[in-house]
Parts: C-alpha cells; sequence; structure tokens
C-alpha cells in the first residue's frame, strides 16, 4: 500500500509516519489489489483532524476522524476504526 501523509499547522513526525503505518498495514492484507491512501491530518484550535482518502481498484473510501485537546494519534486511531 502506498501511503501519501500530508500535514498542515503541525511538523511532520516520524513518530507519526510509523503509527499510521502501523494502523493502515492491515488494510492492506485485505485487500486484493495495490491500493494508495492519502492521509490529510491537521490541527486547528483545541482539535486534531485526520482524513483519508483510499482507493484501490473500485473501493473508494472516505472517513474522518477527530480528537479533542490536540491528541492526533487519537484522531489516526478513530479513522482507522
Amino acid at each position: 500500500m502506498k501511503i501519501n501523509i500530508t500535514f498542515k499547522n503541525i511538523p511532520s513526525s516520524e513518530s507519526l509516519k510509523l503509527h499510521i503505518q502501523d494502523k493502515f498495514d492491515r488494510f492492506d492484507k485485505m485487500l486484493d489489489y495495490p491500493a494508495e491512501t492519502n492521509i490529510v491530518l491537521a490541527e486547528e484550535k483545541l482539535r486534531s483532524l485526520a482524513e483519508v482518502h483510499l482507493n484501490c481498484d473500485k473501493l473508494r473510501i472516505h472517513a474522518k476522524g477527530e480528537a479533542e485537546e490536540k491528541n492526533m494519534y487519537s484522531a489516526i486511531d478513530s479513522v482507522s476504526e
């Protein structure tokens, strides 16, 4: 699975990238075709936002996750659920 990550209003972080890779590796095992995933991580005021666009052959998934108090890991967990 090819994962593209965009950081908005937050610095790029290797630990966030590894957390995303860990969460989305399980999707790769379930898919029959190669997938491309675009993930946007952003912080707005007092909340963290994670938005995912997954494209695989005819499958298209769009999901948004959000967490309060600038906890990006919780936003990533909620969008991967």
